[in-house]
């Protein structure tokens, strides 16, 4: 299936533990290096067969990524290969990047020999989501020469707690199958840990989310708001305000979810870029 990309976010699915805080958006550890130290460790980790990097057409506005069980196939910029491959959220976790980064567009393709696919499908899938990323960053940094170092940072962060009153998320039934939605005004979602719900949120608000619920289990959700950039419109109809037909995603979460969200600040783990260039020729 083709996944549309977002301009200004990625989304991954990853958590790392600072100072008591569970933040979502960055999941490699404080410390680690970039993509030029995985090539560089002892233990060789497996790495993408054969890729083909070309500069994307410069009228051609819109991003997609295509992934496969041998590969990946993408049309974005190097900012959003970054996000992903680095488990980013936000633009206030990365800090050095060119500015072509985010305007210049590649087409990529990239495959896996027959091994390598075989052994990744065999790993459970937050591991084979692991397993990619550091291929992707093995990519970057081989093709685009992406060096980078670690850096903690206090930042801006929310704080999601159960409202007064308690939660009014209902747990999942075992085995269900997991899935997620997200679209204008609209979240839908079944099977979620809260963490993953975090992790949604943040790309809706803006800032990264610290879990501070408490809550462990696996939940079905449903939440509905007036996005930020439509209220204070009118619908199609031209009859009633979009700002008097829905709550702000804050309200709708305390109120649908019995979830709130309050500002904080977190020592979170970001990526200073420290050299990277245009992709060689293939």
């Amino acid at each position: 299936m083709i996944e549309p990309v977002p301009r200004k976010l990625g989304f991954p699915r990853k958590l790392t533990l600072l100072a008591g805080w569970t933040v979502f958006g960055f999941q490699a550890a404080a410390g680690q290096v970039g993509a030029g130290a995985a090539q560089d460790s002892v233990v060789k980790s497996p790495a993408y067969d054969v890729v083909s990097i070309k500069p994307s057409h410069p009228d051609n506005y819109s991003s997609w990524w295509k992934t496969t069980a041998d590969g990946i196939s993408l049309d974005t910029t190097l900012k959003y290969m970054i996000f992903s491959a680095y488990s980013i959220l936000m633009d206030n976790q990365v800090s050095g990047m060119p500015a072509w980064a985010s305007t210049a567009q590649f087409a990529v393709e990239a495959k896996m020999d027959a091994d390598t696919a075989a052994e990744l499908g065999k790993l459970p899938d937050k591991d084979q989501a692991k397993q990619r990323e550091s291929m992707l960053q093995a990519m970057l940094g081989d093709r685009f020469k992406l060096r980078v170092h670690h850096e903690t940072k206090e930042l801006p962060v929310y704080a999601l707690v159960v409202a007064k009153g308690g939660a009014k998320i209902s747990e999942s039934p075992a085995n269900v199958d997991v899935s997620e939605s997200i679209g204008p005004g609209q979240l839908k979602g079944q099977g979620m840990e809260i963490g993953s719900l975090a992790m949604s949120l943040s790309g809706i608000v803006g800032r990264l989310i610290v879990d501070k619920t408490g809550l462990t289990g696996k939940y079905d959700a449903r939440l509905e708001w007036t996005p930020t950039d439509l209220r204070g419109t009118t619908q199609a109809n031209g009859t009633t305000p979009l700002s008097d037909a829905g709550p702000s995603i804050f309200t709708a979460l305390q109120e649908q979810l019995g979830l709130k969200l309050e500002s904080a600040k977190a020592p979170v783990d970001t990526i200073v870029i420290d050299h990277v260039e245009m992709p060689s020729e293939n």
